[in-house]
C-alpha cells in the first residue's frame, strides 16, 4: 500500500508539473497572440528573428525626416515591401511590430506620421490636428529596443516640422535605448521643392476639404481661386521670417526646408546624413537602403533585386491638369461668363475644356498664358537655392581646385542650376493667367459654342 501511495504521489506530481507547463505555454501563446494580433504571423516573425545574425551588441536607430516632396513616399513604400528583410537585418518598425497582420491605421502603413506628431507640443499645429499622436505606436517603438533588443527604422516627413525643443524630445526618446542614431534627410533644390510642394498643397486643397465645400464656394463666389494661389502663397512666405507656426492657412513654412531643418537636428544628433536627390549617379532609395541603414546587407540585396526586376524607383512630378481646368471653369463662373449649375455640369464642363484645349486646339495646359512671380521674390528664392546648393548639392562634393580648375572636369553646377532656375521661373513658378485666357476670342468661342448647356431646373 505504501508503494502504491508513493507511485500515485509521483504520478500526481508529474501530472501537476505537466499541467503547470501547459498552463504557462497557453499564457505565453495568448500573450503573444494578444500583442501581435495574429498567431500564424507571430510564428513567422519568430522564424525570421531566429535568422537575425547581425551583431546585437549595437542597436541602431535610423530616422528619415523627409522633407516633404523629396522621394519620401518611395522610401516608405519600400520599407513596407522590405519589412521582412529589414527584420532579418535586425530592424523593426512600430507599425509592423504592433500590426504584423497588416492592419491599417489612420495615416497608413508606410508614413509613420502618427509617431512624428507625438513630438509636436502644440495641439493646434496643423499636422498634429490632422494626424493625432498614437502613444501605442510610441510604446511599440520602445518595445522594439527594450524587449526585443532590435534596431528601429522611422520614416515620416512630419519630422521636418519639429522645432528645436521638439527635436530635443525626439533625442530623449531615442537615447539611451539605441546606441547609434542616424538622421537622414534628402536635399532637393529649393526652387524645385517650392514648386512641387505648392502643387501638392493645391492638389490636396482641391481633393479633400474642398470637395465638400465646392458648391458653397461656387455660390458664394467670393474668392479668386478654388485652390491656392501660388503668387499669394509665395508672397506670404518670402522673405523668411519666424518659425513653424502650424497655421492651417499657411501652406508651408520655410523652416520645414532642409536648409533650416538640418541645423536643428545637428544640435542634438552627431550623425546627420543628407542624400542629394539630384545626383543621378545612384538611385535615391538605393542610397537610403544600402548606405544610410547600418549593417543591413539583406535589405540592400533585396532592394536591388526588386529594382532590377521592376525598373527605376524615380517618379516624375507632374502638374495636375484637372486642377487647371477646374480653376478655369471657376474663373469663368466668377466673372459671369458662364454659370455652373450643378456638380455634373462642372464635370462635363471640365471634360469639354480639356477636349477643346488638347484635341481641337492641339495644345496643353502648359500653353496657357501665365503670370509669374515678381523679380524680387525670384531673387529671394534664388539666394536660398544657391545657399542650399553650396551646403548640400553637387558643388559641396567637388574637390579643391587644381591649377585654377575644378577637381572634377565638369561644367559649373551653379551655372547649370541657374539655367534650370531661369527656365522654371517661367513655368513651374508661375500660374495660369485666367483673365488673359478668358479675354481671348478662342475661349469666348468655347463658351458660346462648345460649353455644355446647364441642366434644366425643375
Amino acid at each position: 500500500q505504501r508503494s502504491s501511495w508513493r507511485m500515485y504521489s509521483i504520478l500526481a506530481l508529474r501530472l501537476g508539473v505537466i499541467s503547470i507547463g501547459f498552463t504557462l505555454s497557453l499564457l505565453q501563446y495568448y500573450s503573444l497572440k494578444k500583442f501581435n494580433g495574429n498567431e500564424q504571423l507571430n510564428k513567422h516573425r519568430i522564424r525570421i528573428q531566429s535568422t537575425y545574425t547581425t551583431n546585437t551588441a549595437v542597436k541602431n536607430a535610423v530616422v528619415h525626416i523627409g522633407p516633404h516632396k523629396t522621394g519620401s513616399t518611395t522610401i516608405q513604400e519600400y520599407s513596407r515591401i522590405l519589412s521582412e528583410q529589414l527584420l532579418v537585418d535586425g530592424y523593426d518598425m512600430p507599425w509592423s511590430h504592433k500590426f504584423p497582420n497588416g492592419t491599417r491605421f489612420h495615416g497608413g502603413w508606410d508614413n509613420q506620421v502618427e509617431i512624428a506628431t507625438c513630438f509636436i507640443k502644440d495641439p493646434k499645429q496643423a499636422a498634429r490636428k490632422a494626424y493625432p499622436c498614437r502613444t501605442d505606436l510610441l510604446e511599440a517603438g520602445k518595445s522594439i529596443g527594450h524587449s526585443f533588443n532590435h534596431s528601429i527604422l522611422l520614416s515620416a516627413e512630419t519630422f521636418d516640422n519639429l522645432v528645436e525643443d521638439e527635436v530635443a524630445s525626439l533625442y530623449d526618446y531615442l537615447h539611451p535605448t539605441w546606441d547609434n542614431v542616424t538622421i537622414v534627410a534628402v536635399y532637393r533644390r529649393f526652387y524645385d521643392w517650392l514648386a512641387s510642394f505648392h502643387n501638392q498643397v493645391s492638389k490636396d486643397h482641391m481633393t479633400t476639404w474642398l470637395t465638400q465645400d465646392l458648391w458653397y464656394k461656387f455660390q458664394q463666389n467670393s474668392s479668386d481661386h478654388l485652390g491656392r494661389s501660388l503668387l499669394d502663397d509665395f508672397n506670404g512666405i518670402i522673405p523668411l521670417q519666424g518659425e513653424v507656426k502650424g497655421d492651417i492657412d499657411k501652406p508651408f513654412s520655410l523652416e520645414e526646408y532642409i536648409l533650416y531643418a538640418v541645423p536643428r537636428y545637428k544640435k542634438y544628433f552627431s550623425n546627420v546624413e543628407v542624400i542629394n536627390m539630384h545626383d543621378k549617379s545612384v538611385d535615391l532609395a538605393d542610397r537610403f537602403f544600402c548606405d544610410m541603414i547600418p549593417h543591413a546587407p539583406k535589405t540592400c540585396h533585396a532592394f536591388r533585386q526588386k529594382v532590377a526586376k521592376d525598373g527605376t524607383t524615380r517618379q516624375e512630378n507632374k502638374r495636375s491638369k484637372d486642377i487647371v481646368y477646374k480653376e478655369l471653369a471657376y474663373a469663368a463662373h466668377r466673372r459671369g461668363i458662364f454659370h455652373i449649375k450643378a456638380k455634373k455640369h462642372l464635370n462635363d464642363t471640365v471634360t469639354a475644356m480639356q477636349h477643346y484645349q488638347e484635341k481641337l486646339l492641339n495644345l496643353s495646359v502648359e500653353d496657357f498664358p501665365r503670370k509669374c512671380l515678381p523679380q524680387e521674390i525670384l531673387d529671394e528664392i534664388w539666394g536660398i537655392s544657391e545657399q542650399a546648393e553650396q551646403e548640400f548639392g553637387l558643388i559641396s562634393n567637388q574637390k579643391p581646385e587644381r591649377n585654377g580648375r575644378s577637381g572634377q572636369d565638369q561644367d559649373d553646377p551653379i551655372a547649370e542650376m541657374k539655367a534650370d532656375f531661369e527656365q522654371k521661373s517661367r513655368s513651374d513658378l508661375c500660374e495660369v493667367d485666367f483673365d488673359e485666357v478668358l479675354g481671348t476670342d478662342t475661349w469666348r468661342v468655347f463658351f458660346e459654342k462648345h460649353a455644355p448647356a446647364p441642366p434644366i431646373e425643375s
